[in-house]
């Protein structure tokens, strides 16, 4: 009898089949794992123990040493607030302090202080935070007054109780057409180096003064020239600003 032939796999339809190799070993897989849980450890760890320098916020209240004194800025954004200390300010001899709270944060504000002399052209000295370094927020104020009309002077830099000082002035000039009254508001901006490097301390002056109704043009000069505060006095009643000042504490 003879013998059927054999059918071959391959006239059946069948095909071999190559096995792939997985995209990792099993030693891969375990040596992958332990990386990752090294650096979820490692995240873990960098938020339990880094200090970037912010206050404890509690009850939406930032809790710092010395609070009546503490001069702060908020470098957070939105809803997640991040409170830093930028020094303390004391009393100016000559003056009562005022505190201006801003008014949608009631952790910062600013402090004002008022010449106890009523007769001076000067209406307050004021001290803040401020968010930038000391050169670089001068340079935008200087950029953003004479962009919006302002008359201003350059900016000069010194140094005053061994703290390097970045100021400029800027002035305001307008008569009421109604009045007559022509109005002058000077203001001076100096800003000094805070407890962080790149944060600031922002001491303002500002002065105002009113003339009689209708003078003319002259007349409007001379007014100016008297009211004006000249820079030894703007720097004299600076040095007792920073004086009171101190950036020794971030907490």
């Amino acid at each position: 009898m003879a013998k059927k032939a054999k059918t071959s796999v391959r006239s059946k339809g069948y095909r071999k089949v190559e096995q792939k190799k997985p995209f990792l070993s099993k030693k891969e897989l375990i040596w992958l794992a332990a990386i990752v849980a090294a650096v979820v450890l490692a995240v873990v760890m960098f938020n339990v123990f880094y200090d970037d320098g912010s206050l404890k916020v509690v009850d939406g209240k930032a809790i710092a040493l010395n609070p009546e004194n503490s001069i702060l800025i908020n470098a957070g954004k939105g809803e997640s607030p991040k409170y830093f200390k930028m020094g303390e300010v004391g009393q100016i001899e000559g003056f009562t302090r005022e505190w201006v709270a801003n008014s949608t944060d009631a952790n910062l504000g600013s402090f004002r202080f008022h010449p106890v002399a009523e007769d001076g052209a000067l209406d307050y000295i004021s001290v803040s935070g401020g968010k930038g370094t000391p050169q670089a927020l001068a340079t935008n104020v200087l950029y953003s007054m004479a962009q919006s009309g302002f008359e201003t002077t350059a900016i000069q830099e010194t140094e005053i109780g061994g703290r390097k000082v970045y100021y400029l002035t800027y002035i305001l000039q307008g008569t009421d057409e109604t009045t007559g009254i022509t109005t002058v508001s000077q203001s001076f901006a100096a800003y000094t180096q805070s407890a962080f490097e790149e944060y600031s301390i922002a001491i303002g002056q500002t002065s105002t003064a009113e003339s009689e109704p209708n003078l003319d043009e002259a007349g409007i000069a001379a007014f100016k020239e008297g009211v004006l505060q000249p820079d030894d006095v703007l720097l004299a009643n600076l040095e007792k600003a920073i004086s009171a000042i101190s950036t020794d504490s971030k907490d």
